[in-house]
């Protein structure tokens, strides 16, 4: 029980890091607009690319989820829909 407390906790901290992270980019992004020094602008996207490679998969773990099971449905529906036409079933069942 101790152990699963322990990683809890170590993926909060990881968790806010990585908010802390996306915050720091938001406000050089201000900064470069409100004092119109644009190569801070460079150093944005940097650290936007660095965050969306390594943070992604800790920031938006539960969104990432639910949008694998939904493609995953779609996969199956359209499979399904596919495997009907070409058996042309849907046809037959209009004729009759």
């Amino acid at each position: 029980m101790r152990g699963s407390t322990v990683r809890n906790k170590k993926k909060e901290v990881e968790k806010i890091k990585w908010i802390g992270l996306l915050f720091l980019a938001l406000a050089l992004f201000l900064v470069a607009l409100s004092t119109r020094i644009y190569v801070i602008n460079v150093v944005v996207i940097g650290l936007s690319l660095y965050i969306y490679g390594k943070g992604d998969r800790i920031l938006f773990k539960e969104y990432n989820e639910a949008r694998n099971r939904k493609i995953e449905e779609v996969e199956v529906v359209r499979e399904a829909t596919r495997n009907v036409l070409q058996s042309k079933k849907i046809f037959k069942m209009k004729e009759e």
